[in-house]
């Protein structure tokens, strides 16, 4: 079972490919998520686990959560 950090070094470089393909900045998805530039910064650099309704507000500001679940788990090409 992989550890927890590792999971959170995925998910945020799957969140920053999905953003950056999106033409998205940090400020920009924090804009459209609700979340503070700081706090995307710190998921996109693996340093926090996102909660659920994090994640809920990261959907909401990528329109969904699907393309960086696939890159998580490469399914994805990027």
């Amino acid at each position: 079972m992989p550890d927890a950090a590792a999971e959170c070094a995925r998910f945020g470089a799957a969140l920053r490919t999905v953003r950056l393909r999106q033409g998205l900045s940090q400020s920009g998805l924090s804009e459209a998520s609700g979340l503070h530039r700081t706090h995307i910064s710190r998921i996109e650099r693996g340093r926090c686990e996102p909660t659920y309704a994090t994640l809920m507000k990261l959907r909401r500001g990528l329109g969904s959560l699907a393309d960086v679940l696939a890159l998580t788990e490469g399914e994805a090409q990027p």
